[in-house]
Order: structure tokens, then C-alpha cells, then sequence
């Protein structure tokens, strides 16, 4: 029995994706630029792998805005009333590196819907995209992209992750037009599709540790 669950133990540690590095989330319109790592001053989130902001940036007003990273969606960056005279566009970026895609999984599917509501429907613009490369908000690598030109809006885009990339960028930004007053929500998440691999090789860790159980309770 002992021996079983040392070799589930290793075949799930084998399995399990690498530790992340440090999440950061940038945030920018016009001259402005608003960086927080997480932990550091500016991150109103106690939880490791998330960053939130509230404040200004440029013209626009940020009540919430948060990137998380995790297992499911893998990376989610959210904003909830994204409001301003505008000025100018508002972008944001949330990123890692540190990232062994090779156990994760190297195809990623960007899921994204929300709502604007604007003085100048029509004019609007909201895209969103996805980079892999092998620094942090590199861009050598397009995974995923979308735009939308009205409300609600919704879609999904996927694609692979490069062989050798170690970090994963997600993007979003929002151009109402110059002048125009409005509020954005939006939800954007990553999902990692695991390797056939690894999917096999948790498969038979849970069937390794289920016979195990099984015999323990027979003798018992």
C-alpha cells in the first residue's frame, strides 16, 4: 500500500503544472501607466496569482479591475464599469512567465463576453487578445484574438501556445471615442486544453489510487 501511494504521489507531482511566477497587470491611456505586481503597493487583492486595481487611469474611472490566474480559467481578466469622458483609449495587459506549458497544455481557447453602454453607439470598439512568448507581455507568439462593435458582445478564439514559450499575455482594450461617456463590463478567461499526455497520465494516477483504496478496504 505504502508503495502505491509514493508512486501516485509522484505521478501527480510529475503531473502538476509548474509554480508561477509573479502576476502583473499594467493598465494605460494616452500618457498614462498604472503597473502593479502582485503583492506590491497598488494591489488591492490579498490572494496569491491576483491583481486588482481601483482608481484613475488617464480620463477613465476603474472601479474594479482584476487579473487572476489559476487552473480554471487558467487567466481571467475582468472590468467592471470602466467609465470616462475619453480622452483617450484605455488598455490593459495581464501577464506571467515561469509557465511549463509542456505539462499544462499548449492549446488555449479566450472566452469573452460583456457589455457597453455608451452617449455614441456605433462608435465602440472592445477587443481582446492572447500571446504566448518567452517573456513577460511578449507578443512574438498570437494565441487567440477578438473584437466586437456592439452590446452585448461575446465570443470565443483559440490557438496554440508556442513549444517553447514560458509566459501568457491577455489584453484588452476599449476605444469608445474621443469625447464619448460610457461603461464597459467585460469577463475574459483562458482555458488551457491539457495534453493527451497528461490528461493519461492523471488518469492513471486516480485509477492507481482508487485500486489502492479498494484493497485497504477490503483488508479492513
Amino acid at each position: 500500500m505504502k508503495k502505491v501511494v509514493i508512486l501516485a504521489t509522484f505521478l501527480a507531482a510529475t503531473y502538476a503544472p509548474s509554480a508561477f511566477a509573479t502576476a502583473e497587470l499594467k493598465l494605460s491611456s494616452g500618457a498614462t501607466l498604472v503597473d502593479i505586481l502582485d503583492g506590491a503597493a497598488g494591489d488591492s487583492c490579498a490572494v496569491a496569482d491576483c491583481v486588482t486595481f481601483s482608481g484613475a487611469v488617464g480620463s477613465w474611472t476603474i472601479n474594479v479591475t482584476t487579473g487572476i490566474e489559476g487552473s480554471t480559467p487558467f487567466f481571467d481578466l475582468s472590468s467592471v464599469n470602466v467609465t470616462g469622458g475619453q480622452v483617450d483609449p484605455i488598455s490593459m495587459w495581464f501577464s506571467d512567465d515561469g509557465l511549463d506549458f509542456s505539462t499544462i497544455g499548449q492549446q488555449a481557447t479566450l472566452n469573452v463576453g460583456g457589455t457597453v453602454s455608451t452617449n455614441k453607439v456605433g462608435a465602440e470598439t472592445v477587443s481582446f487578445g492572447v500571446f504566448s512568448d518567452t517573456v513577460k507581455f511578449g507578443t512574438s507568439n498570437p494565441v487567440g484574438s477578438l473584437v466586437f462593435h456592439a452590446s452585448p458582445f461575446s465570443g470565443s478564439s483559440s490557438g496554440g501556445i508556442g513549444a517553447t514559450d514560458t509566459a501568457l499575455t491577455l489584453t484588452s482594450t476599449i476605444d469608445l471615442t474621443k469625447g464619448a461617456k460610457g461603461t464597459v463590463s467585460f469577463d475574459a478567461a483562458v482555458d488551457i486544453v491539457p495534453e493527451p499526455a497528461s490528461i493519461t497520465m492523471l488518469g492513471g494516477v486516480l485509477l492507481i489510487l482508487g485500486a489502492a483504496l479498494r484493497r485497504g478496504m477490503k483488508r479492513a
